[in-house]
């Protein structure tokens, strides 16, 4: 038809196009604290623990006399539980603690051992949306810094490092932990939280052109969005967008210059006081 554009690129095209790159403040914190991680346990343990399930609470002695252990073996056994806290000992008689009760799941009666695990970490967070963040690199003078919309809450360090790290602890548990090990780790308690240096960290958002959206280069989110937990860095997304939505190119070559001076330190000479070079009027 008349006047329209034919395309003969697919509808899912995207052409890069650049990158912008900002410098998003963030802060150093050390976290301390424990997680519960499963286990497997032994015959004996897994037999010795239903048994209490289903009696109730018995002497030691019984335990081993159902077994056929020995003395020797059956206080190797409940000294184990003893201190692995599945077990309370009362008038020389054995039960479940509420930790041993814990341990079955209360719909499929399979049986999951939880170890108390302590950890220490030290890790950053962008002061934005109180996501991980990759510090590190040289200072680069004319990238622009992202402005913190929540100044109050940034400057509230210890509990922001507490909930940022709550709020994205899955995030952290799949890079500490690789494979298996990961899916079974939950965080108990976050004992201590100290807040150490400040930094920036860079962020680049791809910039692109989609044919069958629009005639407008648009920047690329979606990797940022993808990160984490959903959502998790949606108040950065924000944050950038705004940033690029002010962005405009200069209106000449002298307006570009002074942009430029802005951050070379005028290196490259304005066309205007350049040595030989002559301005038309």
């Amino acid at each position: 038809m008349a006047g329209e554009r034919i395309s003969f690129m697919p509808q899912d095209t995207v052409i890069p196009i650049d990158g912008l790159t900002f410098l998003v403040p963030a802060r150093t914190f050390r976290i301390e604290g424990t997680l519960l991680k499963g286990g497997y346990f032994s015959l004996a343990t897994e037999f010795a623990l239903r048994l209490l399930r289903d009696v109730g609470e018995m002497p030691p002695a019984e335990i081993g006399r159902f077994f056929g252990f020995s003395e020797r073996e059956t206080r190797a056994l409940v000294q184990e539980l003893l201190l692995d806290g599945y077990i309370v000992l009362s008038s020389d008689r054995v039960r479940l603690s509420q930790r041993g009760e814990d341990s079955f799941n209360p719909a499929t009666g399979e049986l999951s051992m939880l170890k108390i695990e302590p950890f220490g970490e030290t890790l950053s967070l962008d002061l934005i949306s109180f996501a991980p963040a990759r510090t590190g690199g040289a200072r680069m003078p004319w990238l622009s810094d992202i402005e913190i919309p929540d100044k109050p809450k940034a400057a509230a360090a210890t509990e922001a490092g507490r909930d940022g790290f709550r709020s994205n602890f899955g995030e952290w548990r799949e890079r500490r932990f690789k494979g298996t090990d990961a899916s079974t780790a939950r965080l108990q308690t976050i004992d201590e939280v100290t807040p150490l240096g400040r930094a920036l960290v860079p962020v680049t958002v791809p910039v692109s052109y989609v044919p069958s959206i629009g005639e407008q280069i648009e920047p690329d989110f979606s990797r940022l969005r993808d990160r984490g937990r959903r959502g998790s860095r949606e108040k950065l997304v924000d944050a950038l967008s705004n940033v690029m939505r002010g962005i405009t190119a200069p209106g000449d070559h002298l307006a570009a210059a002074d942009v430029t001076a802005e951050w070379d330190r005028e290196v490259l000479k304005s066309p205007s006081t350049a040595t030989g070079v002559r301005i038309p009027t």
